[in-house]
Protein backbone atom coordinates (compact mmCIF):
# COMPACT_ATOMS: atom_id res chain seq x y z
CA UNK A 1 0.00 0.00 0.00
CA UNK A 2 1.12 3.53 -0.91
CA UNK A 3 1.19 6.34 1.21
CA UNK A 4 -0.17 9.32 0.45
CA UNK A 5 0.00 11.67 2.90
CA UNK A 6 1.97 14.89 2.44
CA UNK A 7 3.66 17.45 4.69
CA UNK A 8 4.76 21.09 4.43
CA UNK A 9 8.00 23.02 5.00
CA UNK A 10 8.61 26.43 6.14
CA UNK A 11 11.46 28.16 5.45
CA UNK A 12 12.66 31.04 7.30
CA UNK A 13 15.75 33.54 6.38
CA UNK A 14 17.82 34.68 9.41
CA UNK A 15 18.19 38.14 7.31
CA UNK A 16 15.85 40.85 7.04
CA UNK A 17 14.60 42.17 3.55
CA UNK A 18 15.90 45.70 2.07
CA UNK A 19 12.33 46.39 1.57
CA UNK A 20 10.81 46.05 5.03
CA UNK A 21 9.04 49.23 5.47
CA UNK A 22 7.29 48.72 2.36
CA UNK A 23 6.63 45.25 3.55
CA UNK A 24 5.15 46.02 7.12
CA UNK A 25 3.47 49.31 4.95
CA UNK A 26 1.27 46.33 3.24
CA UNK A 27 1.08 44.55 5.83
CA UNK A 28 -0.48 47.54 7.49
CA UNK A 29 -2.97 47.89 5.07
CA UNK A 30 -4.02 44.39 4.50
CA UNK A 31 -4.98 44.18 8.00
CA UNK A 32 -7.71 46.75 8.03
CA UNK A 33 -9.30 44.72 5.38
CA UNK A 34 -12.29 43.33 6.81
CA UNK A 35 -11.32 39.63 5.60
CA UNK A 36 -7.87 39.96 7.35
CA UNK A 37 -9.24 39.40 11.04
CA UNK A 38 -6.48 36.62 12.08
CA UNK A 39 -3.79 39.24 10.71
CA UNK A 40 -5.27 41.87 12.69
CA UNK A 41 -5.31 40.08 15.94
CA UNK A 42 -2.21 39.03 15.67
CA UNK A 43 -0.77 42.42 15.16
CA UNK A 44 -2.64 43.86 18.19
CA UNK A 45 -1.31 41.09 20.36
CA UNK A 46 1.68 41.18 19.65
CA UNK A 47 1.33 45.19 20.02
CA UNK A 48 0.50 44.44 23.59
CA UNK A 49 3.05 41.75 24.49
CA UNK A 50 5.84 43.55 23.02
CA UNK A 51 4.45 46.85 25.26
CA UNK A 52 4.54 44.48 28.32
CA UNK A 53 7.87 43.56 27.28
CA UNK A 54 9.13 47.07 26.84
CA UNK A 55 8.34 47.64 30.46
CA UNK A 56 9.81 45.62 31.55
CA UNK A 57 13.32 46.74 30.73
CA UNK A 58 15.41 49.52 32.52
CA UNK A 59 14.90 53.02 31.82
CA UNK A 60 18.15 53.32 29.85
CA UNK A 61 16.86 50.83 26.98
CA UNK A 62 13.32 52.12 27.06
CA UNK A 63 14.57 55.61 26.27
CA UNK A 64 15.79 54.15 23.46
CA UNK A 65 12.31 53.69 21.47
CA UNK A 66 9.38 56.30 20.90
CA UNK A 67 5.91 55.37 21.92
CA UNK A 68 4.53 53.59 19.28
CA UNK A 69 1.05 52.59 18.21
CA UNK A 70 1.44 48.66 16.81
CA UNK A 71 4.41 46.92 16.35
CA UNK A 72 4.43 47.77 12.73
CA UNK A 73 5.40 51.24 13.61
CA UNK A 74 8.91 49.70 14.49
CA UNK A 75 9.74 48.80 10.80
CA UNK A 76 9.57 52.42 10.12
CA UNK A 77 11.77 53.74 12.58
CA UNK A 78 15.35 53.33 11.21
CA UNK A 79 16.78 54.35 14.20
CA UNK A 80 16.22 51.19 15.85
CA UNK A 81 19.27 49.18 13.66
CA UNK A 82 22.07 51.50 16.00
CA UNK A 83 21.98 50.79 19.58
CA UNK A 84 21.89 48.29 22.59
CA UNK A 85 18.45 46.58 21.55
CA UNK A 86 19.12 46.36 17.70
CA UNK A 87 20.07 42.32 17.87
CA UNK A 88 16.77 42.16 20.06
CA UNK A 89 14.77 44.24 17.81
CA UNK A 90 16.20 42.85 14.32
CA UNK A 91 15.01 39.42 15.94
CA UNK A 92 11.50 40.55 16.79
CA UNK A 93 11.25 42.28 13.02
CA UNK A 94 11.95 38.71 11.38
CA UNK A 95 9.84 36.69 14.00
CA UNK A 96 7.02 39.42 13.18
CA UNK A 97 7.53 39.01 9.09
CA UNK A 98 7.56 35.17 9.22
CA UNK A 99 4.54 34.65 10.92
CA UNK A 100 2.76 37.24 9.20
CA UNK A 101 3.69 36.01 5.78
CA UNK A 102 2.14 32.34 7.50
CA UNK A 103 -0.95 33.93 8.46
CA UNK A 104 -1.25 35.81 5.14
Amino acid sequence: MRSTSHFNIFFFAHGLPDNLQDLFRRVRTQSKIRDHAILRDFISRTTYVLREEIRSLPEELRSHLPPFDNVLDLAELRRWERGPLAASLGGILRCLLHIISFIR
